[in-house]
């Protein structure tokens, strides 16, 4: 499959940024290609379907400025792919047409670095600790590809402005008509769309705002690992994307500065800051993997509050020590509907429930794919450990 490269090319696909990444200013060759490879490798993610033994065997063609660097890589991107996806991936690439680039007309914005912003609880507090500590020297990554997570960010976005903290945000948009399947490369995605603004506005670092806990993201239960759980912002997934950066000759690489905090530990580190009312702003984010609830009565837009996404930001709020506002549909609804819903979040209660009955072990936290040689293996168990005691916290019907 070949990512197209000329505008109105693909009339099924809704993208706010143009091959050359100008509306950024204009990122730099290598940036800009990774900004593709990622683009269409999340396309088709979404778009072709799991079969019935759930791997797929996928090929794809990028249009690229100047293959030759990742040509290069190309067993290392394949590699990464696959261990993101649990899919076999084999990426191709191809020479765009020297002619179709057109005149950049922006003006570049200035930044020290590009910081993702997600809507979610740890990039809302990880974008006030980062303001708080060095305010004014970094832009704001915003993707969506539902209104859901678009009116979470925008919220978020208000909450600071009321509290005269104006976040640079640029917004991307990337969307696409009928079907649309998994998501296990959206990190990917944002990643390289944040790489390609990096490189427009003149910053050399990425910043990832995950806890670490969900980065390590220790299966909780056997049937949940591989695959099955993601590894979006593993610390082998930055460490291997680093890798094929570097070895493409990128000025940019890729961060989490709270990869060593629990969300508990992170969210605690907000409140600190003592921001007025920032309970109210933890209230604005959305955390939740599984927004379905509108087929039990409840509101879309708000977490479900059952699955293990929403299970570990109670948990974190807990352990922050304030009050949680947030609505959770599993306290909206009732009777037959309640029911249903506990029905088939059965599997996520289950799988917190079992876990939480040991600690977990250093065979537990490399069964997820090992760890970068810079990770002392006795502090990612001890991690684990203490996102686990955060999770004892909480009640589970």
């Amino acid at each position: 499959m070949a990512f197209p490269v000329g505008r109105g090319a693909a009339t099924d696909i809704h993208l706010n940024v143009d091959p050359w990444f100008d509306r950024f200013g204009g990122a730099g060759d290598v940036e800009a290609d990774f900004g593709r490879l990622a683009l269409a490798a999340f396309l088709v993610d979404r778009k072709v379907p799991l079969p019935a033994h759930l791997t797929r065997s996928l090929n794809i063609l990028v249009q690229m400025i100047d293959p030759d660097p990742w040509v290069d890589v190309a067993v290392q991107v394949n590699a990464l792919l696959e261990w993101l996806t649990g899919d076999v991936w084999n990426v191709n690439f191809t020479r765009e047409d020297s002619d179709a680039r057109p005149i950049a007309s922006l003006t570049e914005s200035q930044a020290d670095t590009v910081t993702l912003f997600s809507g979610g609880l740890d990039s809302f507090a990880g974008a006030a600790i980062a303001e708080d500590s060095s305010p004014g020297d970094r832009l704001y990554l915003s993707h969506a590809d539902d209104p859901i997570t678009r009116g979470a960010q925008r919220r978020v976005a208000r909450w600071f402005r009321a509290r005269c903290i104006q976040l640079p945000i640029v917004e991307v948009d990337f969307r696409t008509k009928g079907p649309n399947r998994q998501r296990r490369s959206r990190a990917l995605m944002f990643m390289g769309l944040a790489a390609a603004l990096a490189s427009s506005s003149g910053a050399r670092q990425v910043e990832v705002p995950e806890n670490g806990f969900t980065s390590l993201n220790p299966p909780l239960r056997p049937n949940r690992g591989g695959a099955m759980s993601t590894r979006s912002t593993h610390p082998l997934t930055l460490k291997r994307l680093n890798d094929i950066l570097d070895k493409v000759g990128s000025s940019v690489s890729i961060a989490n500065r709270h990869d060593h905090q629990t969300k508990g530990e992170l969210v605690r580190s907000f409140v600190e800051l003592g921001l007025a009312d920032s309970e109210t702003g933890i209230a604005e984010t959305f955390s939740c993997g599984k927004p379905d609830t509108r087929f039990f009565g409840g509101n879309p837009s708000h977490n479900c509050g059952l699955d293990v996404a929403c299970v570990t930001r109670r948990a974190a709020i807990a352990t922050a020590g304030v009050a949680d506002l947030t609505p959770y549909v599993v306290d909206e609804i009732s009777g037959s509907s309640l029911e249903d819903f506990l029905k088939v979040r059965r599997d996520d209660i289950m799988a917190i429930q079992i876990a939480c009955l040991r600690d977990f072990t250093l065979a537990d936290v490399l069964s997820h794919g090992g760890l970068p040689s810079d990770w002392d293996p006795a502090d990612a168990v001890d991690l684990a450990n203490r996102g686990l005691d955060e999770l004892r916290q909480i009640q589970l019907q």
